[in-house]
């Protein structure tokens, strides 16, 4: 269990301290940063990386259930199907943006935050790419809510598109999100997560579903070595149940009033081409809450039950609606562990 921030030169400078962090609190390295690719894993979280060796720009972000080396992202055994993939590597910024990524720029960081816990576990990374702007990645796996589904680890990415970053755009998406849609960048920019076992699933071979808001809109395929349709799973960032509910309430440091919603994600089922009413609960990440900081500052730590929170906009802080790509007082809270 640990906590880093620091600052970071760019893009490689970032990924390798990030591959020191991991591999330092748990994980194992499968592949050192090097020639447009990196991966490490811990349990069956399975993460690869890629950049383009030229300008490192955009990151690639790819999760599947196994290793192998010498092969590269996106490719490995039964991946999820986002994070762009051919035949052609290293791929390049305009490769990578086209599916699950995070644009990072090519200037250097103010700030970066590595948060881990042995407790999911988790790997969550939040960027502040110029002054008061940030992005946000990582990957873990779930708590679970009852028995009988094998998996639970996932991946997620960000993309916040320039000016159309706002707070409730669906064609940008953030964590595992609850609000993104095919009318905007669609599926393949979404978070995954390992589901084996479902009831109802799209297919009997299903492993992997995607977490977005459009149903009954094309789940994609994953890249097992006969590609099988994903299930749909509704996400609980920006949208969904509890942020619907939630996610207007201010916190604020002087009031002492600090809600924060949790992220759940809901399982809808697909038998037979034909959509389902039912909802199932899978599940929630810990350490995490969607928030509204109306009254907080990016980046401030309030101390909570004994536990320090840090709190970040999804992109940029803006309540007069004067920035372009501002995401309001849309925030995220996260935990500080280190014991």
């Amino acid at each position: 269990m640990a906590y880093e921030t620091g600052t970071a030169t760019g893009v490689l400078d970032l990924l390798d301290k990030l591959l020191a962090f991991a591999v330092a609190n748990g994980w194992t390295q499968d592949d050192p940063r090097s020639g447009g690719k990196m991966a490490f894993h811990r349990d069956n979280i399975f993460i690869a990386f890629s950049y383009d060796t030229t300008t490192a720009n955009a990151v690639g972000l790819y999760q599947a259930l196994a290793f192998a080396a010498a092969t590269n992202p996106g490719a490995q055994a039964n991946d999820s199907g986002n994070g762009f993939f051919n035949a052609s590597f290293p791929y390049s910024n305009a490769n990578i943006i086209t599916s699950r990524h995070v644009a990072l720029g090519t200037v250097a960081f103010p700030s970066y935050h590595f948060f881990d816990s042995d407790t999911g576990p988790y790997l969550r990374v939040v960027v502040e790419v110029s002054a008061g702007s940030f992005r946000h990645f990582g990957f873990g796996k779930k708590i679970s809510f009852g028995d009988g589904i094998t998996g639970g680890e996932y991946c997620y990415g960000q993309v916040t598109q320039g000016a159309n970053a706002s707070a409730l755009n669906t064609n940008t998406c953030a964590l595992l999100d609850g609000l993104h849609t095919t009318a905007g960048m669609g599926v393949a920019f979404a978070g995954t997560v390992h589901l084996e076992s479902l009831p109802d699933a799209p297919h009997a071979s299903t492993k992997w579903g995607v977490t977005w808001a459009d149903w009954p809109a094309a789940q994609g395929n994953d890249r097992q070595a006969t590609p099988r349709e994903r299930a749909f799973v509704h996400g609980g960032f920006r949208g969904g149940p509890d942020a619907r509910s939630l996610g207007g309430f201010s916190a604020g440091s002087q009031s002492g009033l600090i809600p924060g919603y949790p992220i759940q994600l809901w399982y809808r089922p697909k038998s037979g081409g034909a959509a389902q009413a039912d909802l199932y609960r899978l599940g929630y990440l810990n350490d995490i809450r969607g928030t509204n900081i109306r009254f907080m500052s990016p980046g401030e730590t309030i101390a909570i039950g004994g536990d320090d929170w840090l709190f970040f906009p999804t992109v940029a802080k803006d309540l007069t609606a004067a920035v372009a790509g501002a995401t309001a007082a849309q925030g995220i809270m996260y935990r500080k562990v280190t014991a």
